[in-house]
């Protein structure tokens, strides 16, 4: 019996000393509150109700980061949205964030975010995006299908080369998805980025012709 007292013990000071290392080293590491991201959002998002604070060591504190705000801070914070991709457990920094968009709104928050800030964004109609499942950063490839876009092949006589034959051609290689709609949004369309070149281009396609687009694999440019 007396062994197994003096084994307790040994173990309640082997704890007590442990604390107490433990509570020692977390006053000599100089700590600070800083924000951050609870929840994965992409540029444009709002950022009310998506961060917190937490106590982090100072030398951990990157550089733009927001540290010891005051509460009022942290709504004004909140009422900002984001221009980049952050995902849960981000540190928020200063070039993270845009003030209330007024001369825009998160479509071209995210053509600054996504570093476009040269193009701008298109609407394709859902009947040209019927069937795919897309997330915000897919490509696609969009054709067009029309009479105008016709080609003769080699060995055609006279009479088949002057029916007139619906013909795909693609007018944009490459276009980034910078916007998805919801489920619940019904008449929502799919938004990509184009050049201004790709904008009159694809213009001009959807007057005349159908549009379809593809998605292309990861790393296609």
């Amino acid at each position: 019996m007396p062994q197994n007292k003096f084994l307790i013990i040994g173990i309640l000071l082997a704890v007590l000393a442990g604390a107490g290392v433990a509570i020692f080293l977390a006053m000599a590491v100089p700590t600070t509150q800083v924000v951050k991201v609870g929840e994965s959002i992409k540029p444009g998002d709002h950022l009310r109700g998506c961060l917190y604070l937490e106590e982090t060591p100072k030398k951990a504190v990157p550089e733009g980061a927001f540290s010891d705000i005051m509460p009022e801070d942290m709504e004004i914070l909140e009422s900002m949205y984001s221009i980049a991709t952050l995902y849960k457990g981000d540190i928020l920094r200063t070039y993270h964030i845009s003030e209330t968009i007024t001369d825009g709104g998160t479509l071209s928050a995210r053509l600054q975010g996504m570093d476009m800030k040269n193009q701008v964004g298109f609407a394709l109609d859902q009947d040209s995006t019927a069937g795919l499942i897309l997330e915000v950063g897919d490509r696609l490839q969009i054709c067009a299908v029309s009479e105008h876009y016709q080609t003769g092949a080699p060995g055609q006589d006279a009479q088949e080369s002057e029916e007139k034959v619906s013909q795909p051609a693609i007018i944009v290689n490459s276009a980034p998805v910078i916007y998805v709609p919801g489920i619940e949004e019904e008449d929502g369309c799919v938004v990509v980025a184009l050049s201004q070149d790709e904008f009159l281009k694809l213009s001009q396609a959807k007057e005349i012709g159908s549009l379809y687009a593809a998605v292309l694999p990861i790393g296609e440019k």
